[in-house]
């Protein structure tokens, strides 16, 4: 799609080709030619159709040499069509001295070849030809057409499209939780309208922040979402995983293709809250009520029955959780001995989700875990390590979720305690 002479026509029509004919491939050029021209690094049929007159006679070929250049390249054909008429061979590099108007084509030829490289599956067909006027814009009145100029025939109407090939658009982010939120602005003054916009999304590792129980985002692929155009496009990508990173970035598509992505952008999701963050926002918000203990006592024993009250040690910054006693197991079943406690079993945090029932002791589906050992060997700090770990408690949160208090327990009094907790 241009206008312009013989010559014109040979250099735009380099572009499409994908790839370029190597010398190889180019009937009548003899071995010391070819030869020559590898030399200077020219090794295809577009290298060589780029050269100027002053380009060739510096090549040092002999005349004969240069004049058989000179015919192969009036004479080659681009894409099967013959565009030698047969008549006189001019010098095509003849309309070329002109430094402006090389510039020109081949920045043309360029464009070009970067719409081809961005369309690859595109039904994209360019064409040499001779177009005497056409619209520089929509809506505008046809102009005299440029040596050079590349001219779109669509739906039978000629437009300038010289440097205004599709621009990729302006692109802001914003994370909202586990979305985010794609600004689009389109290229000012864009020629060619837009006919979608295309957002192209992926996640991908963070070694530095990435933690053990992330997913692993290793390898994905970009995923499309097709976009109708608007003056400002504002499109939301949901649901996404959380605490992740996001790769986003945008192409338009318009009547003679796609154009380049904007800039890759990157952008990490927030965080879920995780039950430890939901408890200690639970407890921050009913912490009165929460703190009342109806202390109850099983003969002369000194545990805690019934309801405990959760607990926040502001110096260790521990936050307790309060727990309701479900059930009891004595060492022995003699009435006239003591009556030591073996196993103390407890619903966990019972006004947290309150839906949530605690786990039936003869449940074939209830999981038991016994931690044994001799006192002070760490069964208590297991305890509380593994409530904190299926919490997904973090460094970074503003207390320690514990169920025992390590201190504050007197291990004479039963045996193990075993506790039902929510899901």
């Amino acid at each position: 799609m241009t206008s312009g002479p013989h010559a014109v026509g040979k250099l735009l029509s380099a572009a499409e080709q994908a790839p370029s004919a190597s010398l190889h491939q180019i009937a009548g050029l003899n071995d010391k030619t070819r030869a020559i021209l590898t030399e200077q690094d020219i090794t295809s049929l577009e290298q060589l159709l780029m050269l100027t007159a002053s380009d060739l006679n510096g090549l040092g070929l002999t005349v004969g040499q240069r004049n058989i250049l000179k015919r192969v390249i009036a004479d080659s054909k681009v894409n099967g069509d013959d565009t030698h008429d047969g008549g006189d061979v001019d010098d095509p590099c003849e309309w070329f001295e002109d430094g402006k108007t090389l510039q020109y084509l081949r920045e043309s030829c360029r464009q070009l070849r970067l719409l081809k490289a961005n369309n690859p599956k595109a039904n994209l067909k360019i064409v040499v030809g001779y177009v005497e006027k056409a619209s520089p814009a929509e809506g505008t009145k046809p102009k005299k057409c440029d040596l050079g100029d590349v001219i779109l025939d669509h739906n039978g109407v000629f437009r300038i499209v010289t440097s205004h090939f599709p621009c990729p658009p302006t692109v802001t982010l914003t994370v909202v939780k586990q979305a985010i939120t794609v600004k689009i602005e389109p290229a000012p003054n864009a020629v060619l309208p837009p006919t979608n916009f295309v957002v192209l999304f992926r996640p991908v590792p963070n070694p530095v922040q990435d933690g053990i129980r992330d997913v692993d985002v290793t390898g994905h692929q970009f995923e499309e979402k097709l976009v109708t155009p608007t003056q400002t496009v504002d499109v939301t990508l949901e649901p996404l995983l959380d605490n992740t990173d996001y790769e986003v970035k945008v192409l338009v598509e318009t009547a003679v293709g796609r154009s380049p992505t904007s800039d890759l952008k990157t952008v990490r999701t927030e965080k879920l809250d995780t039950p430890a963050i939901q408890l200690i926002n639970f407890f921050e918000a009913n912490r009165k009520n929460l703190a009342r203990s109806k202390r109850m006592r099983d003969g002369a024993t000194a545990v805690t029955l019934g309801r405990k009250s959760w607990e926040y040690d502001e110096g260790k910054g521990m936050l307790f959780l309060g727990t309701t006693t479900t059930a009891i197991r004595y060492a022995s079943t003699n009435p006239q001995s003591e009556r030591e406690i073996a196993v103390l079993l407890v619903d966990v945090a019972p006004e947290f989700m309150p839906k949530i029932e605690g786990a039936e002791f003869h449940d074939e589906k209830t999981m038991v875990l016994v931690f044994c050992g001799p006192t002070g060997h760490g069964k208590t700090t297991q305890i509380n390590a593994f409530v904190s770990f299926l919490l997904r408690g973090a460094l970074t949160d503003p207390m320690r979720v514990v169920l025992v208090d390590l201190e504050a327990l007197d291990h004479s009094l039963f045996c193990s305690l075993l506790s039902s907790t929510w899901d």
